[in-house]
């Protein structure tokens, strides 16, 4: 008897928050990227000191576009899961920035030796 009744709880408890818990992750998303985006637009370039703005981001997701396509047509059968690995290049100096959670603000990402 219990053997049934943790199952169906499950199942019913999943079916209750599902209506809650995808549109909750979906604001998340936003607003993170809102706050990516204000952050951005707002700072000068630590390195040149050429401001940032939407440019910038938006050629950080031009190049992690082309990198995720460049993986799929790499390995095709693959599923690819990861997380965008900077939020900003500056236009003049090609400086790459990373979000930071804490800080809530974009911080210089340390060039790959």
């Amino acid at each position: 008897m219990q053997r049934i009744i943790i199952p169906s709880f499950i199942s019913l408890f999943t079916v209750l928050l599902a209506p809650i818990l995808v549109p909750a992750v979906y604001i998340t998303k936003r607003l993170k990227q809102s706050r990516i985006t204000h952050e951005v637009s707002h700072r000068d370039c630590s390195n040149c000191g050429n401001h940032l703005g939407i440019d910038s981001a938006t050629r950080a997701a031009e190049q992690f576009k082309n990198m995720v396509q460049e993986f799929k047509s790499k390995y095709p059968s693959m599923r690819i899961n990861f997380g965008r690995p900077f939020a900003a290049i500056c236009t003049h100096c090609d400086c790459h920035y990373d979000y930071d959670p804490v800080e809530k603000t974009i911080v210089p990402k340390p060039a790959l030796a």
